[in-house]
């Protein structure tokens, strides 16, 4: 029996408390807004990472123009 799931969720579990510890003493000398603004640019990279690997392509194909607006 595979323990793909069990992995994840600790794999997950120790990158969230790794960042938050990062992220705290990070926070004592670089400005809150500064520290944001990083994040969600290392977010984006890695959300498009795991778009790509999922479907193939950066930008869904299948959605149309009304499910952008």
């Amino acid at each position: 029996m595979s323990h793909y799931g069990e992995l994840a969720a600790i794999t997950a579990a120790l990158i969230w408390t790794s960042s938050s510890e990062l992220i705290e003493r990070k926070g004592k000398d670089i400005a809150p807004v500064t520290i944001n603004f990083y994040r969600m640019i290392i977010a984006f990279f890695l959300v498009t990472i795991v778009i790509f690997f999922v479907q193939g392509t950066i930008f869904p194909n299948e959605a149309n123009i009304s499910a952008w607006l």
